[in-house]
């Protein structure tokens, strides 16, 4: 009988610690077989790849120097019993596949990916807004609620007429521009899955800061332009 599993890994910080373990863990289980293939193979934004069969690959300084878009590791005895396991940087699908025909070989390397896996760092959600569909439609109302608001605070507020076709722009144009520039910065600042090979490496989490301070340039502005052309217009 052929057993396969696959486990989905998604808003994950991948260390090197953690893929390390998580060969080695792997490894383990088939320990006691006779010939076991493995590869581990990188591969970077700028075409670079490389290969290898041991966790000794990882020390590389292309990991230090290069952006790590994908790491696939294969692991098999013969066809009908082995893992394979792809993460990728960015929004593709990251997964890890466990095919078996020996059930209590199955069992344990579930257990052993499941366990490797939910150890992995948890990210912060904010690459949700990217990656799933309710997550544009979040943005989208989110900035159409800021221009109402901004807008209602400059009339009533401050008593300041805001120009028609200003309105237009704040309630019409913008909530259906801004949020695909927005989702497209999350996609490539805050992907699925991010690596983390050392605070020295250029593979390492991306932090929140630059995201709030673009956040807050556009909430400054969309304050200052309608209030600026209603002096204006006065």
């Amino acid at each position: 009988m052929k057993y396969k599993k696959n486990y989905r890994i998604e808003g994950k910080i991948v260390k090197k610690s953690d893929l390390i373990n998580l060969v080695e863990s792997i490894l383990d289980k088939y320990s006691k077989s006779r010939e076991i293939t493995v590869n581990i193979e990188a591969q970077f934004n700028d075409g670079t790849v490389i290969s290898d069969s041991d966790v000794s690959i990882f020390e590389n300084i292309y990991f230090e120097k290069l952006v790590l878009q994908k790491i696939y590791i294969f692991i098999r005895t013969d066809y009908n019993n082995g893992v394979s396991i792809t993460i990728y940087s960015d929004r593709d699908y990251s997964d890890a596949t466990i095919e078996s025909d020996d059930s209590n070989l199955y069992g344990s390397i579930c257990n052993c990916i499941k366990e490797n896996i939910d150890l992995m760092e948890k990210q912060k959600e904010l690459y949700l807004l990217s990656s799933k569909t309710l997550g544009y439609v979040v943005i989208i109302i989110a900035i159409l609620a800021f221009e109402i608001l901004i807008g209602f605070v400059i009339e009533n507020l401050f008593k300041i007429k805001i120009p028609t076709v200003l309105i237009y722009i704040m309630v019409l144009v913008i909530p259906n521009i801004v949020p695909i520039f927005t989702v497209k910065y999350i996609e490539k600042y805050f992907p699925i899955n991010q690596f983390y090979f050392g605070d020295s490496s250029i593979n390492k989490p991306n932090l929140k800061n630059s995201f709030l301070y673009k956040l807050i340039v556009f909430i400054v502005i969309n304050l200052l332009l309608p209030v600026i052309l209603g002096y204006l217009t006065k």
